[in-house]
């Protein structure tokens, strides 16, 4: 087993590598939550329904609902900070 070294920031041992710091479970947490933040188009869940039209020769057609991944986050929930959504 791999045995990192003690966290940077509390000296717990570590469970994660960021770039140059070893961290624990809570700072690494507290580190990447704050990187992304929860996409505003399907609030997180990163699935939103869509609508697409259905010929129909009899009755004109109709628009039938069927659900996607979020075409703002790829299905991910989430968006990392300072990135736009388009």
């Amino acid at each position: 087993m791999l045995r990192l070294s003690n966290c940077t920031k509390c000296g717990v041992p570590a469970t994660a590598k960021d770039g140059q710091y070893y961290l624990c479970g809570k700072h690494w947490l507290e580190i990447f939550a704050a990187k992304f933040k929860p996409c505003e188009e399907c609030g997180g869940e990163g699935r939103l329904e869509y609508e697409r039209p259905v010929v129909d020769w009899n009755n004109g057609g109709y628009l039938e609902g069927y659900m996607d991944d979020c075409h703002i986050c790829d299905g991910t929930g989430e968006f990392e900070d300072g990135t736009t959504q388009e």
